[in-house]
């Protein structure tokens, strides 16, 4: 019988793959082509029917370009092409990627994802003589999109220029907004959208100090 270490390693691989084929737009049957698998055992392994070997997970963690430990984890990743600026997006310029580790809930939000690189000035401190970088390596995902049907944040173009519109309400031809710190109303054609903030990124900067921690609450009994 399958321990639920197993269980839950066989379901995240499944994730997995489930969301590449749907991000390509691939069959099952497409999906076990592209990877070089038989239809039959492909569809066992989808079907928790049977289990994979260390080979296939090799094979499938390869065809993936993750590790095997990425590929049973818990974390659903995604590789985001990444831009300087939301210009250079909208030019089609070429791009790097950034490989983001995202619950599996938000993926309803990346269909179509950027991520947009922040303005921030690199600024050096010294704190009891140890040198710190504020790191710079800090980006913005988004999702793409064309309209505006939800409340939010969006990048978008409104009186000729590109900027973050704090979204609050939303009509047929209206939409409420937070706007240079004001609360107004635009005509919904009067502006462009582009894309729907998600969340930021933040890369490992090798020149700051960094330790990364979680909260822990204790359970209290009485």
């Amino acid at each position: 019988m399958q321990n639920s270490i197993e269980v839950k390693s066989i379901d995240n691989i499944i994730e997995k793959l489930q969301i590449h084929m749907q991000r390509n737009k691939q069959t099952m049957h497409g999906l076990a082509s592209s990877m070089g698998f038989d239809y039959q055992p492909f569809y066992r392994l989808m079907t928790k029917k049977s289990l994979p070997t260390v080979g296939s997970l090799d094979h499938i963690a390869s065809k993936l370009n993750c590790s095997i430990s990425e590929l049973i984890a818990d974390d659903v990743f995604l590789d985001i092409a990444s831009f300087e600026s939301i210009e250079d997006y909208l030019a089609g310029k070429p791009s790097d990627f950034i490989r983001v580790y995202i619950r599996g809930e938000m993926l309803q939000d990346a269909e179509e994802c950027i991520a947009i690189k922040t303005s921030i000035n690199e600024t050096e401190y010294n704190l009891n003589n140890i040198p710190y970088t504020v790191n710079t390596n800090v980006y913005q995902l988004f999702t793409v999109t064309r309209k505006i049907n939800i409340d939010g944040f969006f990048m978008v173009k409104y009186k000729n220029k590109t900027t973050m519109l704090e979204v609050i309400n939303i009509s047929s031809k209206i939409i409420t907004a937070k706007y240079d710190n004001k609360i107004i109303q635009i005509a919904v054609e009067d502006l462009i959208p582009y894309a729907k903030f998600i969340t930021h990124i933040e890369l490992p900067n090798q020149f700051q100090n960094t330790a990364y921690g979680k909260i822990v609450l204790e359970n209290n009994t009485m």
